[in-house]
């Protein structure tokens, strides 16, 4: 929900159509992976949950993705019911 309200003000404010892809597998290590692939353009932007820095790499020892591959434009966001 955070992703779509998010991309919907992003259309708004640059003027032109923000796509929300979903991918739904192994609790965002797919979508994590796939992010790192990606040429770095600036055009790619991705929500995760803190628990895919935190606890997946303590779980998990080839995850595909490390913390330094990326760079983090917001920290926190919040839901709540």
């Amino acid at each position: 929900m955070n992703a779509r309200a998010t991309a919907k003000l992003m259309s708004k404010y640059l003027n032109q159509p923000v796509v929300v892809e979903n991918k739904d597998d192994a609790g965002g290590i797919t979508a994590m992976t796939d992010l790192v692939r990606q040429k770095p353009d600036g055009y790619n932007l991705q929500f995760a949950g803190d628990g895919l820095f935190s606890i997946q790499p303590i779980l998990q020892k080839n995850l595909g993705y490390k913390q330094d591959n990326f760079d983090f434009l917001v920290g926190t966001t919040a839901a709540t019911p």
